[in-house]
Formats: structure tokens, C-alpha cells, sequence
């Protein structure tokens, strides 16, 4: 989204990122997240102009254990999109359900409607000097990934 969208006066637009923010910004942070954290991480916030540097709302981590779909089966391509088409929009959704969850748990309901303030759900600002930028990883490291991944061990 380009900047003049991202700050009309009032509105704001959710994103959920396959990495937690500041640490993890940038591109193919479902699988830098494997590497660094050894977990699939994703974080809930507001977009701004920045790249992946908005408000948080939230943050959560998920295990992967993909070793019981006999993976060695594939090429590690076949894999490697087979996660950014499938597996990925399902770690979303699931991070998605988490925030809905938190916004349950939090005091945004008002006490008269039982309907959610989306403007008052609670955030916090990113020090954007802190975490890095990440780019797309270079096809050599995201096979050592993917092999970890095939291994019945999982380890990274």
C-alpha cells in the first residue's frame, strides 16, 4: 500500500507478518524465523509507510514439525511454495484468531453494546533502530531450511 492510503486520518489497516517485529522485518520471515528463532513467528500490527514497522498489537511464536508429511518425497521448490501458499495463510489465520481472542480478553468491549472499539485496541510503537530488514534468502540457505524440516529430528 502506498504511503498517501496508509495515512488517511482515521483509518488503519492490520497486517499479520510472518516474523516478530522488530527482530524479524522484511521478506521470507516465515523461513528467517525458522533459522534465527527456530520457530514460525508472527506479529499483528498496524501498517504505516514503513515496512513492517507499525504499532504492535500482537506477537506469537508456533512450532513447526512438518517431519510426518514424509517431505523427503518433494523438491525442496515444491516445498518452499507449498509453505508460502498453504501452510503460511494457515499461521496467519491462527495468529489471526489469537488477536481476535486477545481483543476478548483486553477491555475493548464497550460495556453497553458488547461491540469492539477497533480504534482503542491497545499497541505498541517499534523502535524502528532496533531488530533488522531481512531479504529474500538466498536459495543455498533456504534448502539447508527446508532440509531441517524433512529431517525427523527438525533441527535447524
Amino acid at each position: 500500500m502506498k504511503e498517501p492510503l496508509l495515512s488517511l486520518n482515521g483509518l488503519r489497516f492490520l497486517h499479520i507478518h510472518p516474523g516478530i517485529v522488530p527482530d524479524v522485518r522484511g521478506a521470507d520471515c516465515f523461513f528467517w524465523s525458522l533459522l534465527l528463532r527456530g520457530k514460525a513467528g508472527y506479529s499483528t500490527f498496524y501498517m504505516n509507510p514503513g515496512i513492517d514497522t507499525g504499532d504492535v498489537i500482537t506477537k506469537h511464536e508456533f512450532d513447526v514439525d512438518l517431519a510426518h508429511l514424509e517431505l523427503e518425497k518433494y523438491h525442496n521448490d515444491e516445498i518452499y511454495l507449498a509453505i508460502l501458499k498453504f501452510y503460511d495463510p494457515c499461521l496467519r489465520i491462527m495468529s489471526l484468531i489469537y488477536f481476535l481472542n486477545s481483543m476478548l480478553e483486553e477491555t475493548v468491549l464497550t460495556d453497553d453494546s458488547k461491540s469492539v472499539n477497533m480504534r482503542e485496541i491497545p499497541s505498541e510503537k517499534q523502535d524502528i533502530a532496533e531488530g533488522r530488514m531481512y531479504f529474500f534468502m538466498h536459495k543455498c540457505v533456504r534448502n539447508s531450511v527446508i532440509d531441517s524440516l524433512k529431517s525427523k529430528e527438525g533441527n535447524l
